[in-house]
């Protein structure tokens, strides 16, 4: 604890006006590397007074883990398609039946041929969802039906093609 107050007070005294400073001699560093050995070791320059060395600790060396090999990396990204890309192949009429609730009205079933993809599928006439396969298009009788149809499937797959019938008859 003295040894603290004497270094407070030492350095407080550097700074109060009229206290002369003493200067002090430092050894100057060596040039030389001298081995650590056993017992104290000491290093000198030519004509300066040898001053003892103190042994310093080291860390010892710690045991590390093992390498293991690397594992194989796991592509990420798209899936590859379980069932194929999603085409349609073709877009068929099956029949047309009259709308009661619309004057000149009409109902036609159309029929999806496709592939691909991976159940279950939606199915979409002009983006208007569709209880399943064959779709139904609103249509007049005597008219031309030009529509386009959209099939989804699980997989996030999406295809999509227009079709063209001619006049559409309505039996009476």
């Amino acid at each position: 604890m003295a040894a603290w107050a004497a270094l407070a007070l030492a350095a407080l005294a550097c700074n109060l006006p009229g206290v002369p400073l003493r200067p002090t001699l430092t050894p100057r560093p060596s040039t030389t590397f001298v081995p650590i050995g056993s017992g104290t070791q000491t290093a000198t320059l030519p004509g300066e007074t040898a001053l003892p060395l103190l042994p310093t600790l080291t860390r010892a060396p710690t045991n590390t883990l093992p390498p293991t090999p690397t594992q194989k990396p796991v592509p990420r990204g798209t899936p590859p398609l379980a069932g194929g890309a999603l085409t349609i192949s073709a877009v068929s009429l099956v029949s047309v039946a009259r709308d009661p609730s619309r004057p000149n009205g009409a109902i036609a079933k159309v029929r999806i041929d496709f592939h691909g993809g991976r159940p279950p599928y939606t199915y979409y006439d002009e983006n208007v969802k569709q209880p399943g396969n064959p779709v139904d298009a609103l249509t007049a009788c005597g008219a031309t039906l030009i529509h386009t149809v959209r099939v989804d499937s699980a997989d996030g797959q999406t295809a999509s093609k227009s079709y063209y019938f001619a006049s559409i008859t309505c039996l009476p």
